[in-house]
């Protein structure tokens, strides 16, 4: 065999395998950006979700307080007309 054969089945190995490296990152690549993608819905639709849990516990916390009948030694009437009673 020549030397220019050998040369010649090298480089062309070589750009087959550089090829198929190539197609496997980027479809390696595509999946990670999908994924990232995914995750990143899912963190902020559970982010919501769990906000929402907690301003609808808050708000009722808040509700059943304000309910609630004040302390004697609270006044009747505000303070300040700014600073809500108690």
């Amino acid at each position: 065999m020549a030397e220019g054969e050998d040369v010649g089945w090298w480089r062309s190995w070589l750009q087959q395998s550089y090829q198929a490296v190539k197609e496997k990152s980027s479809e390696a690549l595509e999946f990670m950006k999908r994924d990232l993608t995914e995750f990143t819905q899912v963190v902020q639709h559970d982010t919501a979700c769990t906000i929402a849990a907690t301003a609808s516990v808050v708000k009722e916390k808040l509700a059943v307080s304000t309910t609630q009948t004040l302390p004697s030694n609270c006044p009747s009437q505000p303070v300040l007309s700014w600073v809500p009673n108690c």
